[in-house]
């Protein structure tokens, strides 16, 4: 653990950039405060199987339109396509039970696939049950 000193000033307190960073923190990170008797807790956000389904829905709408579902699940660590924890989003034209395609979300909610292939792949995958 390492350790700093700093002063409370009328803004409050100020870590320096490349110490948050050092421990996975970068400009535009989410993150959580946690005030306790013991002193205060700084971790990343993790969001919610909620939000991160409507992150891709959004995403979805978007690129592909509303006749779109997903299923969030977390991400299976002994899944050996899986090589980060986070979740795994399955996307399901509505009314199928024939995947789309998927898209991968970290453990912090940030998008992890190459989006443009992933929605090329579940177009194209549309494309042939609307056949």
């Amino acid at each position: 653990m390492e350790r700093t000193y700093h002063v409370v000033g009328e803004g409050g307190i100020q870590i320096p950039l490349p110490l948050l960073e050092s421990y996975g923190f970068h400009s535009g990170t989410h993150m959580v405060v946690e005030f306790g008797h013991d002193g205060l807790f700084i971790q990343p956000a993790k969001p919610t199987k909620t939000e991160i389904s409507q992150r891709a829905l959004r995403l979805l709408l978007r690129r592909l339109g509303d006749a779109v579902v997903v299923e969030t699940e977390p991400a299976k660590a002994d899944d050996p396509d899986v090589t980060t924890t986070g979740w795994i989003v399955t996307v399901y034209a509505r009314g199928s039970e024939t995947p789309l395609g998927t898209l991968r979300y970290s453990s912090q909610g940030d998008l992890i696939c190459d989006v443009d292939s992933a929605i090329q792949q579940m177009w194209e995958t549309g494309s042939k049950l609307s056949v």
